[in-house]
């Protein structure tokens, strides 16, 4: 699971702009179909594509064990953007 923390920088983005920039190895379809099955989430609630991110809401995202083993050196990238924040 990775989580992030909403920032002053990213109130007001929509949730799927928010996701693209930071889940760069993630094609957008992938990132929608996600949202449609409450594989992301907001303060543990789903959310759909068009949400606006408010302060201090947290993303949840949940993804597969084969998918982090497949994408793992470009999951070592995000984690370390998510520790700089």
């Amino acid at each position: 699971m990775i989580e992030y923390i909403i920032d002053e920088d990213y109130e007001s983005v929509r949730v799927d702009r928010f996701l693209r920039k930071h889940l760069k190895n993630i094609n957008l379809s992938e990132i929608y179909k996600m949202l449609r099955k409450g594989k992301i989430k907001v303060n543990n609630k789903k959310i759909s594509q068009d949400y606006r991110l408010v302060l201090g809401d947290i993303i949840f995202i949940f993804l597969p064990e084969t998918f982090k083993e497949q994408n793992e050196e470009k999951f070592i990238e995000i984690s370390q953007v998510r520790k700089e924040n």
